[in-house]
């Protein structure tokens, strides 16, 4: 053949890093794959993924993409499966290619990959999916043959194992076993022929060059001879080309196991065909006929798209017969005429039950009635746009929505735009009249907008997984399944892959966790946010970053290491669970929507992305968990308990009659001014500083007012110029200064009336997109058209900031005058720029707030503040404890003046508890350090307990409870608190009633022996050390590491010769030994309670120390997080250090004084510090949870290469091992003294040249004199002038 012609080629076998899901394996992805093929001159590439068809809707709408530019090129989808005969453990599991030829082909792949990850099982350590011939076989029975093609797969196939076997046994003389290895290789090529078809099965070989796969490649001509079968090449592609195979090697071995990396993986790219040609030069395989193969492969797969319009799905509905032809009662409103008459049972449905709920509401009236035709109308035009029935979406919701109510959990009176339908309202989905609230319908859905409705539920989190596992049980396991994600290396997860599998001759084994973590430390970030590699090593410009000099510095000390972090920085390499997204695939087609896996809890979630399934078709339901619905409900029920809500109505009917937003009194100023107070904890949407400020600033008196708030603290002013929320009450006091500012933009009458018909109720501010639409659409202002205006919202909202001129340039062309156009786009969009929502939206959230708010003022407050503090603390019964998160919920509880008790053994309840005599909270037993659901139950069931004796008698609770319990204060009722743990702690140090010698090594190592037994103390030692010494017979050999005391104190004539030494025999030892010992054995005996006494101290001292170290204080914060009595800091003389409460600082810092720099004014700000014991800690964030003494929990918030050096734990090798010698000095219950200033509702750690003050110091010792003893040194180092 001419080398220099290109031949056609199918390459049938590639991965990408969708094949990372289950091990780490590719750093493909599949655009640059396809580029890259085409780049080389192939004629196709089929994705064979390991056990995956997560891809396929990325593929597909590649596909589409490269049909334009390339459309001779095919792309294809295929699997790489592992074939067994069953699931059993320990056995080898052998790849094989799958090809979709047609749909139908496709489909086959989707169910056999579902149900091998739906039957899949952990064996050595990895999670296995491996498919059955056995399911093969069926699939094609039921489907036919022709809709799959097969090939042989890699050499970990069971052909390539067969050949290798064969060849192995051949080289040893083992004729049996080369034998069996050919039986088996014959069998299972018939099977395939004969499950396949003769015309669907293909040998396959690699261009690798390995010995393993150069006896294979040799072998195949001879087999595809003997049993007439194509053979075709492949790439088996990991990486892309042949210079990425090192940085390929680093990933594989980042996870630290045994991988081929030098072997199988060397030739895993993807080959052009000079490299092919080469491959397989000598192996007798014909490369044009191999390629001529693949084409064939190619040319047989037909175009099929996985693409179609989204589904609703559909739920069971109340039956409603269709209105007589000859009647019409809603002959005045054609679209809800049309769906009474309707064939489709859920149209009807939707008519009738809005219809019923408005004659029960008596509502039957032109307003509500047009406003019904208005939406039915919108609907029925965009489901004959999509195909599909929109009526039947919010029917579904219908539905399930009140399966949430059956499961115990509250539903939010509304989110985002779906506040504005009025049918929403009536079908129990919202809970506001959107005509009374002003709310309207095009915001949620318009004719101009060709998408399905999205609306999304707001319910508990524990009652989520319930309510979904009661779903499922009406829809089938696979009718209700949640949608997957998939992780990518981020930033720093990408630079500590790459460190673990980075080698060099510095560092053969990587590089060491603790400088991957400083690397990763030295990320910028902005509002919390890391920036990508990328822009740390060459920055952004339109992001207005510049590179990363400090961290590329560091990297570039590790050769090759930039390489690696660019390459994999974005790679999937995990599998998980959206957090709220599910998918309704229908029982009758459950893989319409595409294929099935399981995640790692064992859920069953969908292999397609969020997106992608809706592009397969799905429409997705957002059920969301919020923590305020939470608060209600565990509000409701205590109120219930309590008997101040009536315990007989189930949870919906206490919600309407009590909590729903028509039974709040919303008239009431007893309701207004506990908002406006500032006491109410945990106000929904209004629990921050910004937040609280904000209605501390406009003190509302009413939801429209409160719904102003909640949009305003989100507007952001530009710098310098006055915030959103002071204009707003400005002009509110003032109304003038409004007109005043139109007169200045040169504004005419009719234009201000213009205005004020959109702004007039928000006093000359737009806080909410409705507005925004509102100005921008007006025929007489700027006349854009709905679609306009919803395309300008879009921008807006997902901030795409690079089409904002266009926008701009826009109005001010469309506006009627340039200084409306000016006026407009400074006054009503630009404020938006930073953060605007939906005035629905905002109504809906602001009426949660009042429910909070009712909740705190017309009941106890105790009820409500125990409902926040269990769900801050993440307190659910089936959970696992987050001690730091109970510590911080608590430490806010306190600092508001909160009464949080300690546990009380006969009281205390699984959770935190109402305490209204006492208008206290109750500490919760599982909140408690080391007590668990099962002790908490034998606590509880045991009850009530008259001491800790009987305590103990009936429970049975092991040391570790019993201590936390002590010193938690549980059993303060029954005596002082030290008392009673000194009393325990006896108990448990085991004291000893009688002295033997049995006891004369625990009396040595306490010090209670005279001097006078100096030489018995010896003896003691010698004799212990000449028992494990050699022994010969019965002979204890003393060698001359024992022969000088022997010779010293022992008659040398008793010894006697032992090979090249001398020995005692073991007899005459112990008889010399015991008389030796008879001084020791007469003081023990004649000083016996003496010692016992002293003894038994000495063991109370050491358990004393090991458990109860400390005071009540130090107690609490082990076993609670928190203090109870007084902080452990409390009696620290703070103005000795300079130590300040953090709440007495002004919220923005003082400038000491300022110096010019490049022309710029940099101020120095006065600083001063703050102390506290440390709760908790984010890593990414750089800040640390100090729990202080009167300013409740602070966030501290550290530069990030400052917060890597005192939060990195210190190693060194010790023994050839490396241990930890100092932990970092942000762990929890660590006491921190910290310089800074404090800047809004964060203390931000700052230490100047000139500030005598160190930025950290770690407390080591609080003396009782109210001085501390600090230090700000790491392990090793010493302050740098040498003192």
């Amino acid at each position: 053949m001419n080398k220099d012609i290109i031949l056609p080629r199918f390459d049938y076998h590639i991965h990408t890093d969708m094949s990372n899901i289950r091990l780490i394996d590719a750093i493909n992805t599949p655009k640059e794959l396809i580029d890259y093929a085409i780049e080389i001159g192939l004629s196709g590439v089929c994705f064979t993924e390991h056990e995956h068809l997560g891809n396929s809707i990325i593929i597909n709408k590649l596909q589409n993409q490269y049909k334009e530019t390339n459309p001779d090129f095919k792309i294809v989808h295929g699997n790489e499966i592992y074939l067994t005969d069953d699931r059993s453990s320990g056995q080898k599991y052998y790849h094989f290619i799958l090809i979709a030829l047609d749909a139908c082909g496709f489909r086959m792949l989707s169910e056999l990959s579902s149900t091998s990850w739906m039957n899949g099982y952990y064996d050595r350590g990895l999670m296995r999916v491996p498919t059955l011939k056995s399911e093969i076989e069926n699939i094609i029975k039921r489907y036919g043959q022709g809709h799959i093609y097969a090939s042989t797969a890699c050499i970990g196939g069971f052909c390539g194992q067969q050949i290798l076997k064969m060849h192995e046994a051949e080289a040893i003389g083992n004729s049996r076993g080369r034998q069996e290895a050919h039986d088996n290789l014959v069998q299972f090529l018939l099977w395939c022929k004969n499950t396949f078809g003769d015309n669907n099965f293909t040998l396959e070989v690699q261009p690798g060059i390995s010995e393993e796969q150069l006896v294979v490649n040799r072998f195949m001509p001879t087999l595809s001879k003997v049993f007439d079968l194509p053979i075709c090449l492949t790439s088996d592609a990991h990486f892309l080309k042949k210079e990425d195979r090192l940085i390929h090697k680093a990933f594989l071995n980042s996870k630290q196991q045994e991988r081929e990396t030098d072997s199988f993986y060397a030739s895993c790219w993807l080959h052009n065909q000079e490299e092919n040609l080469e491959a397989i030069d000598g192996t007798g395989l014909d490369y044009q006929w191999m390629c001529q193969n693949s084409i064939d492969i190619m040319n047989r797969v037909e175009d099929f798209s996985l693409l179609r319009n989204q589904e609703v799905p559909t739920a069971p509905v109340p039956s409603f017969p269709k209105e007589a032809e000859d009647s019409h009662k809603f002959v005045s409103y054609p679209t809800l005429d049309k769906l009474s008459h309707s064939d489709n049972e859920q149209e009807r449905a939707w008519i009738n039950l809005c219809y019923d709920e408005l004659k029960k509401k008596d509502l039957v009236n032109e307003t509500y009635m047009s406003r019904l035709e208005e939406e039915a109308d919108t609907q029925e035009e965009i489901g004959k746009q999509l195909g599909t029935c929109i009526f039947a979406y919010p029917l579904f919701l219908r539905h399930y929505i009140n399966l949430i109510w059956d499961c115990g959990s509250t539903v939010g009176t509304g989110r985002g735009s779906a506040g504005g339908g009025l049918s929403h309202w009536l079908l129990g989905i919202t809970q506001t009249d959107p005509i009374k609230t002003k709310s309207y319908f095009w915001r949620f859905l318009n004719k101009s907008r060709k998408e399905l409705p999205d609306i999304d539920i707001d319910l508990c989190p524990s009652k989520r997984e319930e309510f979904l596992d009661k779903t499922r049980e009406e829809t089938g396991e696979l009718g209700c399944v949640h949608v997957c994600t998939y992780g990518v290396l981020s930033t720093k997860a990408a630079i500590k892959c790459a460190a673990r599998g980075y080698t060099s001759d510095e560092y053969p084994e990587g590089i060491p966790l603790d400088e991957a973590e400083y690397l990763s430390s030295l990320i910028s970030s902005e509002r919390g946010f890391l920036w990508s590699l990328h822009d740390c090593f060459y920055g952004n410009e339109q992001k207005g970053r510049k590179p990363n000099k400090n961290f590329i510095n560091e990297v570039n000390k590790y050769p090759g290491l930039k390489d690696i972090l660019e390459r994999i920085e974005g790679l999937i390499v995990q599998a998980g669970i959206h957090a709220s997204g599910v998918i309704f695939p229908p029982k009758d087609d459950y893989y319409r929507y595409g294929p099935f896996m399981t995640a790692k809890n064992g859920m069953i979630v969908t292999q397609y992305s969020l997106h992608d399934s809706e592009a397969a078709g799905a429409c997705k339901l957002d059920y969301l968990v919020t923590e305020v619905q939470q608060e209600l409900v565990e509000s409701i029920n205590m109120l219930q308990e309590a008997g101040y809500i009536d315990s007989s109505l189930s949870l919906r009917e206490a919600y309407y009659k009590y909590l729903a937003p028509e039974a709040l009194p919303l008239e009431d100023d007893k309701l207004w001014d506990a908002i406006d107070s500032g006491t109410i904890m945990k106000i929904f949407q209004f629990d921050s500083q910004v937040g609280s400020q904000g209605i501390k600033q406009i003190q509302p008196r009413s939801v429209e007012e409160l719904t102003a708030v909640n949009a305003l603290i989100r507007l952001m002013a530009e710098d310098g110029q006055e915030s959103p929320i002071s204009k707003y009450v400005k002009q509110k006091n003032n109304p003038q200064l409004w007109l005043d500012e139109m007169n200045k933009y040169g504004l005419n009458q009719e234009e201000q009336n213009l205005l004020k018909k959109y702004l007039g109720d928000s006093y000359g501010l737009c806080y909410s997109q409705e507005q925004l639409m509102l100005v921008l659409m007006d025929k007489d202002i700027c006349g854009f058209s709905m679609e306009e205006a919803n395309a300008a919202r879009k921008l807006i909202s997902k901030k795409l900031m690079d089409k904002i001129p266009e926008l701009q340039e826009k109005v001010y062309a469309a506006a009627k005058s340039q200084s409306l156009g000016k006026y407009v786009w400074d006054i009503v969009v630009k404020p938006s720029l930073g953060y605007s929502f939906a005035r629905v939206h905002g109504y809906s959230y602001s009426l949660i707030a009042c429910q909070c708010a009712y909740i705190a003022t017309y009941y106890p407050r105790v009820y409500w503040n125990t409902a926040c503090l269990r769900v801050d603390a993440g307190i659910e019964e089936d959970d696992s404890t987050d001690y730091d998160k109970i510590a911080k919920a608590i430490g806010n509880m306190t600092a508001r003046g909160i009464n949080v008790v300690p546990i009380d053994i006969n009281k205390s309840d699984y959770l935190f508890t109402p305490d209204e005599s006492n208008n206290a909270i109750l500490y919760g037993l599982k909140s408690l350090n080391g007590v668990g659901g099962e002790v908490i139950e034998t606590i509880i069931q045991n009850r009530p307990y008259s001491s800790l004796q009987d305590f103990i008698d009936k429970t049975g609770c092991n040391r570790t409870v019993t201590l936390s319990l002590i010193k938690s204060g549980a059993f303060d009722q029954f005596g002082e608190r030290r008392k009673i743990l000194e009393d325990y702690i006896r108990q448990i140090s085991e004291p000893k009633t009688r002295l033997t010698m049995q006891n004369f090594k625990t009396l040595m190592d306490s010090n209670l022996l005279p001097e006078e037994l100096d030489f018995q103390k010896r003896l003691f030692v010698f004799n212990k050390s000449l028992r494990a010494n050699k022994k010969v017979d019965k002979v204890y050999v003393i060698n001359y590491n024992y022969y000088d005391f022997y010779e010293q104190f022992f008659d040398i004539d008793e010894l006697e010769p032992i090979y090249d030494t001398l020995g005692i025999d073991q007899k005459k030892w112990q008889k010399m030994y015991t008389k030796a010992m008879e001084p020791a054995k007469k003081y023990i005996q004649e000083h016996q309670q003496e010692l016992l006494d002293k003894l038994n101290d000495a063991l109370f001292q050491e358990q004393w120390n090991k458990y109860a170290a400390g005071n009540e204080s130090s107690w609490e914060m082990e076993s609670m997080g928190y203090y109870y009595h007084e902080h452990e800091l409390a009696n620290v003389h703070q103005d000795w250090y300079n130590i300040r409460e953090y709440d007495s600082l002004p919220d923005d810092p003082e400038v000491e004084y300022t110096f010019k720099r490049n022309g710029r004014e940099i101020p120095i700000f006065k600083t001063c510090r703050i102390m506290g014991t440390v709760i908790g800690k984010n890593n990414t964030k750089a800040t640390v949870n100090l729990l202080t003494v009167g300013s409740g929990v602070v966030t501290v918030k550290f530069d990030l290469d400052f917060f890597a050096k005192y939060n990195r734990r210190i190693s060194e090798k010790v023994g050839g091992v490396n241990k930890v010698v100092e932990a970092g000095f942000f762990n929890r219950g660590v006491k921190l003294v910290v310089n800074g200033y404090k800047r809004g509702s964060v203390f931000r750690a700052k230490a100047y040249k000139k500030t005598p003050s160190k930025q950290l110091d770690k407390i080591t010792d609080v003396r009782p004199d109210g001085t501390i003893c600090m230090t700000h040194l790491r392990y090793g180092e010493v302050e740098e002038n040498g003192i």
